[in-house]
């Protein structure tokens, strides 16, 4: 059972997207 998926692991890559644009918007 080895779980090295770094590519399609994530649901979507928005929640990335909303992070950065919080930091941006934080910042």
């Amino acid at each position: 059972m080895h779980h090295h998926h770094h590519s399609q692991h994530r649901p979507s890559s928005m929640s990335s997207d909303q992070l950065i644009a919080q930091f941006l918007w934080a910042t």
